[in-house]
């Protein structure tokens, strides 16, 4: 029997010179416990990188928090795509993360891993900012 599926909008943000943070892109994932299962299983599972910066087991994470590791892994997803796909780095903890509705219009999803679904749902002029911030040094 397979579980609910619960989605999820993720802004990928940055630091800028003020002080305060400017969103990037907005992805929206996917996610059951299925998918978090499967994560711990994988050779390189987002939940238990996260989770072993602070020495906690992600098995014991998972059965206390379920559905906020659904919502930790969408978030680490997220911005490990983002990571890879612009070579930008990104602050180690997640992205700020909330609940949303199924997506209507996004079309397939960009990555699909483990259970898990990935979709860019807005890209807040990523290019235009990034080379605006990187054209200074």
């Amino acid at each position: 029997m397979s579980s609910s599926t619960h989605y999820w909008r993720h802004t990928i943000r940055h630091s800028v010179d003020s002080g305060g943070h400017e969103p990037l892109e907005v992805y929206v994932s996917a996610t059951t416990r299925e998918a978090v299962e499967q994560d711990l299983k994988s050779g390189f599972s987002h939940l238990r990188s996260y989770l072993n910066l602070f020495n906690y087991p992600a098995e014991k994470y998972v059965e206390q928090h379920p559905e906020r590791a659904e919502q930790l892994l969408g978030g680490m997803a997220a911005s490990h795509h983002f990571l890879l796909r612009t070579g930008l780095w990104l602050p180690v903890d997640p992205p700020p993360t909330i609940s949303t509705t199924k997506p209507i219009n996004l079309g397939d999803p960009i990555s699909q891993e483990n259970g898990l679904s990935l979709w860019i749902e807005s890209q807040e002029n990523f290019e235009e900012k990034a080379s605006k911030r990187f054209s200074k040094n």
